[in-house]
């Protein structure tokens, strides 16, 4: 297979990405790098050219999800004629990003 050479912004992207699927898939306990590398089809290597270790990368999605969060809801709240209207939108949007955390058990991996 040849090697895809992506820019490293792309690339760290896709890894983030893909450790996101996985640790709401899984769970963080039960998924390992070689899942993550797996899943975007890269030498194990790389992973560490990006990150220390497993937790390093659950952090970098931790923050990852959050910006991706924030920059929602912004876009929510400036839209809608009334600020109620804005506040719920914001709100409807936390409240499916719980569910979807509810839907896929806790990070061990094991439901609740």
């Amino acid at each position: 297979m040849p090697r895809i050479s992506k820019p490293p912004e792309e690339r760290k992207q896709e890894f983030l990405e893909a450790a996101c699927q996985l640790f709401f898939e899984k769970g963080y306990e039960k998924t390992s790098v070689t899942d993550i590398v797996t899943r975007i089809n890269v030498a194990q290597g790389l992973f560490y050219y990006y990150f220390k270790s497993k937790q390093e990368c659950f952090e970098e999605v931790i923050d990852y999800m959050s910006r991706n969060f924030l920059k929602n809801a912004r876009e929510l709240a400036n839209k809608g004629d009334s600020a109620q209207d804005r506040m719920r939108a914001v709100f409807d949007l936390l409240m499916q990003y719980v569910k979807e955390f509810e839907n896929v058990g806790s990070l061990s991996g094991k439901n609740r």
